[in-house]
């Protein structure tokens, strides 16, 4: 089974506020998430980010330090749909980041070829592994459904994705 973080709940809430125009729901639940972020309860700051033989063992962490270390604001207001539909990607990026989303969101967002494309052209100096790739709109937004599937439930049924 899948586990949704309330954090994503509300940020697919502030997402479809955003498309049907209801901006002032929209900020409503993207604030709920940065009031959440900057919570200064949490306790434990790291004090370090080098792995200790122990891998993280609790002398580098000081929990009479609260956790975020960083002031996260609220939006006074989205004054129009496209300032409110980036500030709640740049939520989702955020608050989901390292969590393996931004790959289906960006493709979600229609964002995939124009953000992954610029991404792999820089890191191909460092990954010399990925000379000549490229992210291919319209193809690889989707993986190929096997073959052997589409010739079990018939061609009426499932159809081939896009460019495979």
């Amino acid at each position: 089974y899948r586990v949704y973080r309330y954090a994503h709940v509300l940020l697919w809430r502030a997402e479809c506020a955003v498309e049907l125009g209801d901006l002032v729901t929209a900020l409503t639940y993207v604030n709920m998430i940065r009031a959440r972020a900057a919570n200064e309860v949490v306790m434990g700051r790291c004090r370090t980010f080098q792995q200790p033989s122990t891998v993280y063992g609790l002398s580098d962490v000081d929990y009479s330090l609260p956790a975020a270390n960083y002031l996260v604001g609220q939006y006074a207001s989205f004054p129009n749909q496209a300032y409110a539909r980036e500030a709640v990607h740049w939520e989702f990026r955020l608050e989901f980041s390292m969590e393996g989303y931004r790959f289906f969101d960006l493709v979600r967002w229609g964002k995939a070829a124009e953000t992954l494309n610029p991404y792999i052209a820089k890191d191909v100096q460092f990954r010399t592994f990925l000379t000549g790739a490229v992210f291919n709109a319209g193809q690889d937004e989707y993986q190929p459904i096997p073959q052997a599937q589409i010739d079990v439930q018939g061609s009426d049924i499932l159809t081939q994705n896009p460019g495979y």
